[in-house]
């Protein structure tokens, strides 16, 4: 199992860090990572867990992190950039990222330079034997340092993207509107899903679809699987309460 760099991750009030840090370890349990820790105004123990949600007036001191991720409500955007990662057999064994998904990350990094998103959330599970999952793979693409990233490790599907993208950042009032980068072949699919999971919540969702030859292998799985979204959706959800009991 391969875990990102260690996290904390600022969020508004406590509620919000209540729900978000449950979101957060129901995610990370689907996926089989260790559950984050929470970090509380007046706690002086130095914190050792890989993600910490972080409550305002938290000393971050305690947190020895790689970065910082601020969630809460302030200037600039609000944001988030959902890239939905994709893997095929490297001939190992194991998995290595496809040239569309590769191709939606650089996209989505154009995007970002542009938009300044909140976060960019790199989303896919382990399809391979060495426990590095498709989000992971896409972080260790990923190349601009200044735009805050959250891996979201537990979605099997394009429906799982959706769904698990949606219950992470639901809980979050600095975050309102998540935009998918999709793959021209599969752009219908990803928006009819970013609509069903997000329609119960307060994000607004938009798209940016990426052409070209390499997301021509996109449009097959984009059209045959508008008929499985029910059901993809519905095992997305049912992953994530199975996660939280």
């Amino acid at each position: 199992m391969t875990l990102p760099p260690v996290t904390a991750l600022h969020v508004a009030d406590n509620l919000e860090a209540e729900r978000f840090a449950a979101e957060l370890t129901c995610n990370r349990r689907a996926a089989g990572w260790p559950p984050p820790a929470i970090l509380r105004p007046g706690d002086s123990t130095p914190v050792s867990a890989h993600e910490v949600v972080a409550l305002p007036g938290a000393d971050l001191d305690l947190v020895n992190a790689d970065s910082v991720i601020s969630l809460t409500v302030g200037p600039g955007l609000d944001t988030a950039l959902l890239i939905p990662g994709a893997g095929q057999p490297d001939g190992r064994g194991d998995y290595q990222l496809t040239a569309a998904a590769i191709g939606r990350l650089r996209a989505a990094e154009e995007l970002a330079l542009q938009t300044q998103p909140r976060v960019a959330l790199l989303s896919g599970w382990a399809g391979g034997t060495s426990g590095r999952t498709e989000a992971v793979l896409l972080h260790e693409r990923w190349s601009l340092p200044e735009i805050p990233v959250l891996l979201e490790p537990a979605a099997r599907t394009s429906a799982g993207n959706a769904v698990c993208a949606s219950a992470l950042l639901a809980p979050l009032s600095g975050v309102r509107r998540l935009v998918v980068v999709s793959s021209w072949g599969n752009a219908l699919r990803d928006r009819l899903l970013l609509q069903i999971a997000t329609c119960h919540t307060h994000l607004r969702t938009g798209q940016h679809i990426v052409f070209g030859r390499a997301h021509t292998a996109t449009l097959r799985p984009g059209i045959v699987g508008l008929w499985s979204i029910p059901r993809h959706v519905g095992a997305a959800r049912a992953l994530l309460r199975g996660s939280g009991s």
